[in-house]
C-alpha cells in the first residue's frame, strides 16, 4: 500500500510542469528539465532552462513539508541550495508544495550532461512511508529516500 502511495506521490510531482511565478523567490528561466524522466532527451545547447523538484503534502497525511529537502548534482557536482519556493493550497489545488529551482540562464554547451536529483526526508517518515531500511536512532535525521538520474544531450 505504501509503495502505491509513493508512486502516486511521485506521479503528482511529474504533473507539475512549471512553477507559478506567484510562487517564485527566483522565477524559473526557460523550459523545465525533469530529472525523473528516464527517456533520452535532447535540449538546445546555450538555451536557458531550469531543474525544479521537491515535495508536496499530497497524498501523505499531516506531512511536515518544511522538514523535507531536495538537492541536485550536475555531472557529479553539487549545485548548492537552489531557490526554495513554497506554495500554499490557494495556488496548488489544495496542497502545499515545496520546490527547489536550479536556474541555468546560460544553458549548457553541446554534449551529454547528467543531472542527479536527491530527495531527502526525516528518517521517521522515510521508514514509515518510503520503506527506508533503517531503525532511525535519530528520527529527525535527514536521509535520502529517492535518487533519480537523467542524462540530457545538449545539441
Amino acid at each position: 500500500m505504501k509503495s502505491k502511495i509513493l508512486i502516486l506521490f511521485l506521479g503528482s510531482l511529474l504533473l507539475v510542469g512549471a512553477v507559478s511565478p506567484a510562487m517564485a523567490a527566483e522565477e524559473p528561466v526557460g523550459e523545465r528539465i525533469n530529472v525523473l524522466i528516464e527517456e533520452p532527451f535532447t535540449y538546445p545547447a546555450g538555451e536557458p532552462f531550469f531543474v525544479g523538484h521537491g515535495w508536496s503534502d499530497a497524498p501523505l497525511p499531516q506531512v511536515p513539508i518544511g522538514r523535507f529537502g531536495f538537492t541536485l548534482e550536475v555531472d557529479g557536482v553539487d549545485q548548492g541550495k537552489g531557490s526554495l519556493l513554497n506554495a500554499g493550497p490557494g495556488l496548488t489545488g489544495g496542497f502545499w508544495w515545496r520546490w527547489w529551482v536550479f536556474n541555468f540562464p546560460e544553458g549548457m554547451p553541446a554534449g551529454d550532461v547528467t543531472f542527479t536529483g536527491h530527495w531527502l526526508a526525516p528518517c521517521e517518515w522515510a521508514v514509515e512511508w518510503f520503506a527506508y531500511p533503517d531503525t532511525c536512532r535519530t528520527p529527525n535525521a535527514m536521509v535520502e529516500v529517492l535518487t533519480a538520474e537523467h542524462t540530457v544531450t545538449f545539441t
